[in-house]
């Protein structure tokens, strides 16, 4: 496929840097700031265009993208993108799945045993040279209940680094893999059995129409008394409003969230945006509440953000672009389509 111009967005000095380096000979144009229809006139004879989680790929976008065969994104989510859309004009979309599949398992872990020891609650206490240990005793890990609800790549990780903490496991997920259970010992169950059989609940779904506020009303209440909720998959699979009330009335005895409903809004500038809606503003108010409560531990969506997920992120990301312009795309969540 013949590629003469690439845009990206949402790109800083490193992901500028970093295809500069990898794709040279090819123009490209380089923008800070989300996709808007602002930038149409300058990308108009784009062939690629690189996204990563917020810039909307609307209809209304794609419908004025006449020499774009390929939105790649440079991420493993894409729902910024009219993936339909996209496939009635012909154009392609390629995902970056697995960059980060360690570091968000190890993250997951790190949540679970901040929150059993009390660590953010301690940590704000000493620097305010308040060391005292009253209120803050912690729990082991070992002989926990850990359930694990999704066993995608990033689900199995966190199981087999959390079986070398002693720990009993049960998981539920739509696509079992039997195998995997066999083999890292671990056991599936019905959703209400590991709700209500589990210590500690980590979520590991991806956002899709099936997935949204999976965790909600009725199924928070399934909880087992006293148990912890861990989220570091997408905001949107928990019901921030459930959660809160599940919080209020003791069933969950505490949750680690690195992950919020609408958690761009939380940026402060966000509340001054045209597009905001009674909608975000009421997630902005529930996301405050959770800020502020001592129980909840939020982490700003850090999960993916090492070092080496980065460099595999862009990796991937420059893969797909240079598969596509030989002829052989990989990654793809669309068909081929014809244009």
């Amino acid at each position: 496929m013949e590629v003469r111009k690439i845009a990206f967005f949402e790109c800083d000095q490193q992901r500028r840097e970093f295809f500069q380096r990898h794709l040279i000979g090819y123009e490209l144009e380089f923008f800070a700031e989300n996709l808007s229809e602002q930038h149409l006139p300058a990308i108009k004879d784009c062939q690629i265009i690189s996204v990563v989680n917020y810039s909307p790929v609307t209809r209304e976008i794609v419908s004025r993208l006449p020499e774009t065969k390929l939105i790649a994104v440079g991420c493993t989510g894409y729902n910024n993108v009219d993936v339909k859309a996209c496939e009635e004009r012909g154009i392609l979309v390629s995902n970056t799945p697995g960059y980060s599949d360690d570091a968000v398992a190890e993250h997951a872990i790190t949540l679970m045993l901040m929150l059993l020891r009390h660590a953010h609650i301690a940590c704000l206490r000493a620097k305010d040279n308040n060391f005292s240990w009253n209120g803050i005793t912690g729990n082991n890990l070992k002989g926990k209940t850990l359930g694990i609800i999704g066993t995608g790549k990033i689900g199995l990780k966190v199981i087999e680094i959390a079986k070398g903490f002693g720990v009993d496991i049960m998981a539920y997920s739509r696509n079992q893999k039997p195998d995997k259970a066999a083999a890292l010992g671990f056991r599936y169950a019905p959703l209400a059995e590991v709700l209500a059989g589990s210590d500690i609940v980590s979520l590991h779904l991806s956002a899709n129409k099936d997935t949204y506020h999976f965790i909600n009303h009725e199924n928070l209440n399934l909880f087992k008394r006293g148990s912890l909720l861990i989220n570091t998959s997408r905001g949107e699979v928990l019901d921030s409003k459930a959660l809160i009330g599940t919080l209020e009335k003791g069933i969950l005895k505490g949750a680690a969230l690195d992950v919020l409903e609408e958690e761009k809004v939380c940026q402060e500038n966000s509340l001054l945006q045209p597009d905001i809606t009674p909608e975000k503003l009421e997630k902005y108010a529930l996301n405050q509440h959770l800020l502020h409560r001592p129980e909840v531990l939020i982490t700003p969506h850090i999960g993916w953000y090492t070092e080496e997920a980065i460099q595999d992120m862009f990796k991937i990301h420059l893969h797909n672009m240079l598969s596509f312009m030989k002829g052989t795309p990989e990654n793809l969540v669309t068909g081929r389509g014809t244009k």
